[in-house]
């Protein structure tokens, strides 16, 4: 006679067995963008146990109203402007809502472990110098505070390349950024808890 209990209780171990094993599992994230041509490219591999793989790659479609109507040569130097202007503004904010949250994922990005980090930027605005430098001067701060911070704050085991190249005879934006790091997943669903509790409280 089967012992149903018995078969449950080893069942309910066997689930219990595995979802610790999977909160302990370290997750893999590659990530790769690039922004050339007015066109954003982003590629992102997932990888858990090492044979569970996912892989995606998209082109991610450019928002600026600048696109939706012709425009002429000088028009479309003042948008690629104000386009890289509204990316920028844009990352400002992305970046002021992790300070606001980042008592709350402080501890789990400590345990972040970055082995590649490489950002290139390429930007020139004809027959502007001072503008050209002016900007440059502003993604090199941009970019120092971020890699200060992931410095500071994160397993960084590779040394964080970052590079500005200023191009003063052409108009151009040309960024590629290649970024790879793990966590556990029991740690990441921890911290996504604990946001979603402060973002419901404000």
């Amino acid at each position: 006679m089967v012992n149903w209990w018995a078969l449950i209780l080893i069942i309910l171990a066997i689930l219990i067995l595995l979802i610790m094993s999977l909160l302990c599992t370290r997750l893999y994230i590659s990530v790769t963008y690039t922004h050339k041509q007015d066109k954003d490219y982003l590629n992102i591999h997932l990888q858990i146990w090492k044979f569970i793989r996912i892989h995606r790659e998209m082109l991610l479609e450019d928002m600026n109203q600048s696109k939706a109507m012709p425009s002429f040569p000088d028009e479309k130097q003042n948008g690629e402007r104000k386009g890289f202007f509204n990316r920028f503004l844009q990352a400002k904010n992305g970046f002021h809502t992790i300070q606001q949250l980042f008592p709350v994922i402080k501890n789990f990005v400590s345990k972040i472990k970055v082995s590649n980090f490489y950002w290139d930027t390429q930007i020139g605005i004809e027959n502007d110098a001072s503008f050209t430098g002016m900007i440059s001067g502003l993604l090199w701060s941009v970019k120092g505070s971020l890699t200060g911070i992931m410095n500071q704050h994160m397993r960084v085991s590779t040394p964080l390349q970052i590079y500005i190249q200023p191009n003063f005879q052409r108009d151009m934006i040309y960024t590629h950024l290649e970024c790879m790091f793990s966590f556990r997943i029991g740690q990441a669903m921890y911290a996504i808890l604990k946001i979603a509790r402060k973002l419901k409280s404000e």
